[in-house]
């Protein structure tokens, strides 16, 4: 197992296939080699092992083969026990599958989370309003993908927009906090404004609507005025001309209301009303008391049927006359009236 001969030692050149009780004689791989020991026949072909790193030997191999790594060994138990300071640094390759190795992959997730790389994962669109005349001007950042850029800027909601990238969280915190204090800002502003409208109100009700009102007063003395004015002008106008039909009926109105109220008849007609009012405010008093002096007599009996038809008609007669009497002294009334405003 060690070799033929004492004299060639451990890691002599063999002539003859090596006795190896884990290896095969034919050209097939042995179903050891994978093991991480590395034992092959000196007629395999070279190749990489499983985990893509070179494993080609010399020829003067020794009879526990090759190291794992490939590395020529003087030692015949340098196979077992491997020297940390004297292994050469794998190669990075693909794996058996094609798949990328740990630290790669590694790499590649760190950078999905890293804010300052391309790749990362955390990217989003915002829109800021510049306005249309400055839109034009605005150009993707040297961090930023122009074609991603140019996307979202064709999905501008309306014209004056344009793209802003915000890149992991502490820039849309950032953005969060700068939105906030600008509403801060627009909510305060809305307050002064709601304060300047409920002082502007204040003065409006305090010194204008008074104002208005007194001048309100002040146009319809002036109308009134106005209006006199124009029928004295028009009466020293019109002086000397013939007055129409109309003028003339009016004129003969004018005249005897005037004569109904200087007529003496006048005033006693208003005594012999109020005459009239007085004795009939005394004669319901004693129909009042009279009602009252039989309701005594008739208690627990009741009126009679003929006593109350009576009434009836008594206070249906009084209450035509002191209608009539109304409209009297009302038709009077506009009629001194009217001659009063003349």
């Amino acid at each position: 197992m060690f070799g033929s001969s004492l004299g060639g030692g451990l890691g002599a050149t063999q002539t003859q296939p090596a006795i190896n009780p884990f290896a095969s004689s034919s050209n097939k791989p042995s179903p050891f080699g994978s093991l991480g020991l590395g034992l092959q026949s000196q007629q395999q072909p070279q190749g990489s092992s499983i985990f893509g790193v070179n494993t080609q030997q010399p020829q003067t191999a020794s009879p526990f083969g090759a190291s794992t790594f490939g590395q020529p060994q003087q030692n015949p138990f340098s196979g077992l026990i491997q020297q940390p300071q004297q292994q050469p640094q794998p190669q990075q390759a693909g794996s058996l599958f094609g798949q990328k190795s740990v630290p790669e992959q590694i790499e590649q997730l760190y950078d999905k989370w890293n804010p300052a790389s391309s790749t990362c994962a955390f990217q989003h669109y915002f829109y800021n309003y510049v306005g249309p005349e400055k839109a034009p001007f605005y150009r993707p950042t040297p961090r930023e993908d122009e074609k991603k850029w140019e996307e979202a800027l064709s999905r501008k909601p309306e014209a004056g927009w344009v793209p802003v990238i915000a890149i992991g969280f502490q820039e849309l915190f950032t953005r969060i906090v700068t939105q906030m204090q600008i509403l801060n800002a627009y909510n305060t502003r809305l307050h002064e404004i709601n304060g300047c409208l409920e002082g502007m109100l204040q003065k409006h009700d305090l010194l204008i609507t008074i104002r208005a009102m007194d001048a309100k007063r002040r146009h319809i003395a002036l109308g009134q005025r106005c209006l006199a004015l124009a029928t004295k002008v028009q009466v020293l106008r019109n002086r000397g001309y013939a007055m129409g039909g109309d003028e003339e009926d009016l004129k003969k109105k004018l005249i005897e209301l005037e004569k109904g109220v200087a007529d003496p008849a006048l005033a006693g007609r208003g005594e012999e009303i109020w005459a009239r009012m007085v004795g009939i405010r005394e004669r319901s008093k004693l129909l009042q008391e009279e009602m009252a002096r039989m309701g005594k007599k008739t208690e627990g009996n009741g009126l009679n049927e003929d006593v109350l038809k009576q009434a009836e008609k008594v206070l249906s007669d009084y209450a035509e006359q002191i209608s009539h009497l109304k409209k009297e002294l009302a038709k009077i009334q506009q009629e001194f009236k009217a001659w009063e405003g003349e």
